[in-house]
């Protein structure tokens, strides 16, 4: 009898282990930033001074990774700086360029979350605007 008893409440036991198990599996965790647009990583970093390492997943399955160093060239459309590079097999793949062409890259990844600085851009702008109006009026 007590064995019977002793095994339900270990059932219970692991029954109950199991289900938050379970419910913690199903939770959102986000541990990194994605971004398939150069731009919105661009103007969605808080300083771009202090940059976060950037990994560039490419179209031919290759994966870059540009530590702190990193800029992006928008006259050429071009990512330069120093990067470590693997192929799509994840062997390392020596390479001398110092860029990567921003059309080549199908997802931006980053280790820091980044925040929306749009707000200040567009107020600036809102006040160049309505001093250019002002002058236009005056004039």
């Amino acid at each position: 009898m007590k064995i019977q008893r002793i095994e339900k409440t270990l059932m219970y036991a692991l029954a109950l282990v199991l289900s938050v198990l379970l419910l913690y599996a199903c939770t959102v965790h986000n541990f990194r930033s994605n971004y398939k647009d150069v731009n919105a990583l661009l103007y969605e970093t808080d300083n771009l001074d202090t940059k976060p390492f950037l990994k560039a997943h490419l179209k031919n399955g290759d994966v870059c990774i540009m530590r702190d160093t990193w800029e992006v060239d928008t006259a050429r459309n071009v990512i330069l700086g120093k990067s470590v590079c693997y192929d799509y097999k994840r062997n390392f793949k020596p390479s001398d360029d110092q860029f990567i062409a921003i059309d080549e890259v199908v997802v931006f990844e980053t280790n820091q979350q980044l925040k929306k600085t749009e707000i200040g851009r567009i107020a600036a702008l809102t006040l160049l605007a309505a001093a250019n109006v002002v002058g236009a009026i005056e004039c």
